[in-house]
């Protein structure tokens, strides 16, 4: 069976309320090393809070709770893995009666043994090539191991990179909700002083015509006083 090498998935997803969202990370082995971080950006109702309940099971049948955290806006998980399988991961929004939540989440598996070697020059060729050129054999083979060890370097920092990009714009898009939501609410109360002003403005044209009037009861009452 080929085993499976390290992964990196992470995607954006609309909660609705007292639901929940489950998916499976598979064909996980025991010494892999498993990375879950996610954050709640955004939720549906003005007085909703940004929060989640995440959980994260061991493979079945077992399925032991791993990761347990409760109505949280945001959090992140990192473990060896101890069991073969397929892990469970759920976001649940259960807790929340009217709020709808978006989630921004990342999940990584680190494998050991994958040394990201494949693409390159494999031992047998690399003696095949130096035995052609005797006179470079010691220059050669230190070059090769220090490319090896630089592209390697080099492929682990690019990840990082790319972790940091996800969570800068997962960051972005929870600012971006924000600030529409913002808008809505400054909108909808610019609407409300406005149609009061008009409101306010017509009843004091009314009261001040209503007292020029011959037949308006404004009018005889001002008389009588």
């Amino acid at each position: 069976m080929v085993r499976a090498k390290s992964m990196t998935r992470q995607m954006t997803i609309e909660i609705e309320a007292r639901d929940d969202w489950c998916f499976f990370v598979p064909s996980v082995y025991a010494d892999q090393t498993m990375d879950f971080e996610f954050q709640v950006t955004d939720s549906s109702h003005q007085t909703g809070k940004n929060d989640i309940t995440v959980r994260i099971a061991s493979p079945k049948p077992d399925s032991e709770l791993i990761y347990h955290i409760i109505q949280e806006n945001e959090g992140s998980f990192s473990e060896e893995m101890q069991k073969d399988g397929d892990y469970e991961i759920c976001l649940d929004n259960k807790m929340s009666a009217f709020s709808d939540k978006v989630v921004w989440f990342e999940v990584t598996v680190h494998d050991p043994k994958d040394d990201y070697y494949d693409d390159y020059i494999d031992s047998d060729e690399m003696n095949e090539m130096v035995g052609r050129n005797e006179d470079y054999e010691t220059i050669f083979d230190m070059k090769v191991e220090d490319i090896k060890e630089s592209v390697h370097t080099t492929r682990i920092n690019l990840g990082k990179m790319k972790h940091f990009q996800f969570m800068q714009s997962a960051d972005m898009s929870r600012d971006t909700h924000h600030v529409n939501s913002n808008m809505e609410t400054i909108n909808f109360w610019s609407m409300v002083h406005l149609a009061m002003m008009l409101l306010v403005g017509f009843t004091q044209v009314f009261m001040v015509k209503q007292l020029f009037a011959d037949k308006s009861f404004l009018y005889k009452m001002t008389n009588k006083i």
